[in-house]
């Protein structure tokens, strides 16, 4: 195992948040496991391509593992590699100020970050941070590049995942215009689960803060939220979301 600690400096959300001066990034050559397959699989960007290719590609590809703060990337800084979440979860922000600035997404495992940036070899607008533990699939541009040369199939893949990515960000986009704070977060609630009926239980991914961030609110009106929830199928367990009636919170959400 190799680890490198790099002190590429703090920025000004994780100074506010977390009074951290280094960042810690653990790089460790691992094989795929068996439960990163099945992600791999369900992943957008690869759900549309054969075993064999997607198996050709990532067998080119390395794994890295890293701490909670570690960075990926910094606004402003070219894109090399997308990445794909394994395990984890990942933010994307950006700064205004050095104490100040904006969360723009969570992303959890399954999730592809960056891959049109690094193709494009396009300068990033955002900074991206290991909110936990995390393993990712590094994504290395001129293998990617050299594997879409010679498989179409791959590249309509590529352009279908950056269309799902854009999707992404307008709904996001109405639903902080469109949509009640319960509402909101029954939608987030509903992402974690993907259950179209019944019951489930869900761990929320990362801390009450950055959900409420993600979700345009404060903490307060987040557990307010939470709280309105009840009449609509939802309590707390622990640190698990309980979906009493997903049809009917469904329902709610939409």
């Amino acid at each position: 195992m190799k680890l490198r600690i790099l002190n590429r400096g703090v920025s000004g959300l994780d100074r506010l948040a977390h009074a951290r001066s280094l960042v810690h990034f653990v790089w460790r050559p691992t094989a795929v496991k068996a439960q990163d397959w099945e992600i791999i699989r369900r992943s957008q960007l690869f759900e549309r391509l054969s075993d064999a290719a997607v198996r050709t590609l990532i067998n080119t590809q390395s794994l890295d593992e890293l701490a909670r703060g570690a960075v990926l990337y910094r606004r402003g800084e070219s894109a090399k590699n997308g990445f794909l979440i394994l395990e984890g979860v990942v933010k994307l922000f950006r700064e205004e100020r050095p104490s100040s600035g904006a969360l723009l997404a969570i992303h959890g495992p399954g999730s592809a970050l960056f891959v049109g940036e690094a193709l494009a070899g396009s300068v990033l607008r955002t900074t991206a941070e290991a909110v936990t533990r995390a393993r990712v699939l590094v994504l290395d541009a001129d293998r990617m590049r050299a594997a879409l040369a010679t498989d179409p199939k791959m590249a309509r893949a590529m352009l279908a995942a950056a269309a799902l990515n854009m999707r992404q960000l307008i709904f996001h986009i109405e639903e902080l215009k469109t949509k009640t704070a319960p509402e909101r977060l029954a939608d987030f609630i509903l992402g974690l689960s993907g259950a179209r009926a019944g019951s489930d239980e869900v761990a929320l991914p990362c801390e009450k803060q950055l959900i409420a961030e993600r979700l345009g609110m404060t903490p307060v009106s987040l557990s307010r939220a939470l709280s309105q929830l009840g009449m609509h199928g939802v309590s707390v367990r622990r640190d698990k979301i309980v979906i009493h009636d997903v049809a009917a919170l469904r329902a709610f959400a939409s």
